[in-house]
């Protein structure tokens, strides 16, 4: 009789995903914004299909541009995509439905971990608040490794707790198999294995004999990709150069900044943008509040490898020299809900605790649906699929030499779509060494326009319009031919 009760709950977590996959499904925009991560994992697909080496994308990494991204990405996601380039080449459609499929796994992923904790009805609720969030349903819309790495990393911490019911090793080989796929597509599952020596040295009441196993199955894979990938500008380089000369005070007052903006972000969590700001910030703050009092009370009855996890995965986020915004804390928002859904089971008085519920639930759908009602579907607004982007491609492909440098804001979506090599513009602080950069990797041709972050690409052009000539101009770009005297 358990059974069959279980089995309807989870039958109903099932359907909820289920309807949640359709209404993604059916508002999934086509095209894409120009925030180009996207651009490189494709680069990184193309050459693991084409049989190339895997750094050749013609990305060019700009030191001076410590901020923007690494020469290469790990390995993972490119992988995971990769077949899909194969066949479907660059309609990113097919790769945008193999991101909901994994947002989908990602709820799965959470019923599992949290179900022994929570009641039905509070799992359920957890789900569709999750789910449901306008910040997972627009972020789930880009081509990005946050959702597989994610499910990867939820999959290690519930394979973790399984074994604590079942020490196999199977389950310890596909532990450790998870956390290096989950590290593979965002180094940030490495905070896995030191909340696993935690848990082995301080936490086990009785002698983990697989935890050899694990550990194997992680570090031989990673350890081949090490000696695989080529060696080029990283994650490491990026932190060392942002941190190198600065005093640990001007360290710590960067750390403390971005811990306070990633905390203002979780107002994003329920709702990115819309007609409901002020009642968002009431929903978001009483959720707050609810996370860390619900996160106190499983640490004060349960704390354990989750806990160890989730500190060391956002003290490494919070030491990042490079703000990100709430998409870096993915992995952890499944907790995030569970611990808001935890405190309110957890309140003593009935009355209070129902009507906490029902306050949160009608606030929560209110702005939900009136986020949704409003946004707008169909395509992306402004992104690489509309005809002046598309123009510019053209242009490029038609009218210059195929190993020309072009020097822009979004070098990795040029690449992509023109053949082309790029290189980024220098951040502000480095203006001076501008010239410099232009000679030192042979740049052809800079493109300025809208998606420009400053306005100093186009002033220098139009103040020397020796070195610079404009060559191509539409409403949203300007392209330059540069002409340095030899």
């Amino acid at each position: 009789m358990h059974k069959l009760f279980e089995d309807k709950q989870r039958n109903k977590i099932l359907f909820l995903i289920f309807c949640i996959g359709i209404f993604y499904f059916f508002t999934t925009l086509k095209g894409h914004g120009w925030g180009d991560d996207f651009a490189l994992y494709l680069l990184h697909a193309k050459n693991i299909t084409e049989g190339n080496p895997y750094g050749e994308t013609g990305y060019i990494y700009n030191p001076l541009a410590e901020s923007y991204a690494p020469q290469n990405y790990p390995p993972g996601f490119p992988a995971l995509i990769a077949p899909c380039y194969a066949m479907f080449g660059l309609n990113l459609t097919p790769y945008k439905i193999l991101i909901v499929v994994f947002v989908l796994w990602m709820l799965w992923l959470s019923y599992l971990l949290f179900k022994k904790y929570l009641p039905f009805n509070y799992l359920f609720c957890l789900i569709f608040f999750l789910g449901m969030s306008p910040f997972i349903w627009e972020i789930r819309d880009g081509i990005l490794g946050d959702f597989p790495a994610t499910c990867f990393f939820l999959l290690a911490i519930w394979l973790e707790l399984k074994r604590t019911e079942k020490d196999t090793s199977a389950l310890a080989i596909t532990e450790g198999l998870s956390i290096y796929i989950s590290y593979a597509m965002r180094t940030t599952g490495i905070v896995l294995i030191p909340a696993l020596l935690y848990r082995y040295f301080f936490e086990k009441k009785r002698k983990d004999k697989k935890m050899f196993l694990v550990l194997i199955s992680f570090f031989v894979p990673a350890i081949i990709q090490s000696l695989l990938m080529p060696d080029s500008k990283g994650y490491m380089s990026m932190a060392m150069q942002k941190y190198n000369g600065q005093s640990f005070i001007v360290i710590l007052t960067d750390i403390f900044s971005q811990i306070n903006k990633y905390i203002d972000d979780f107002k994003f969590f329920t709702l990115r943008y819309g007609n409901n700001q002020e009642l968002n910030k009431i929903l978001a703050t009483i959720c707050f509040c609810f996370f860390l009092t619900g996160w106190y009370l499983h640490a004060k009855k349960y704390f354990s490898f989750i806990d160890i996890t989730l500190l060391c995965f956002a003290g490494l986020v919070f030491v990042w020299p490079f703000y990100q915004s709430l998409r870096y804390l993915i992995p952890i928002l499944p907790f995030y809900a569970y611990f808001i859904a935890n405190a309110i089971y957890h309140i003593d008085v009935l009355r209070f605790r129902r009507f906490t519920i029902i306050f949160i639930l009608a606030l929560t759908l209110w702005i939900y649906l009136g986020y949704y009602i409003r946004r707008g579907y169909g395509e992306v607004t402004y992104g690489v699929q509309s005809v002046n982007n598309q123009q510019i491609f053209d242009y490029i492909k038609n009218n210059t030499e195929e190993d020309v440098v072009i020097m822009s804001t979004k070098p990795r979506a040029f690449t992509l779509y023109t053949g082309r090599k790029g290189i980024v513009y220098p951040d502000i602080k480095y203006w001076n060494e501008y010239e410099n950069c232009l000679r030192e990797n042979h740049v052809q041709y800079i493109v300025t326009g809208q998606i420009d972050y400053n306005s100093y690409p186009i002033e220098i052009a139009k103040k020397d319009t020796s070195k610079f000539i404009s060559i191509y101009k539409s409403e949203t770009f300007e392209m330059f031919k540069i002409n340095f005297e030899k």
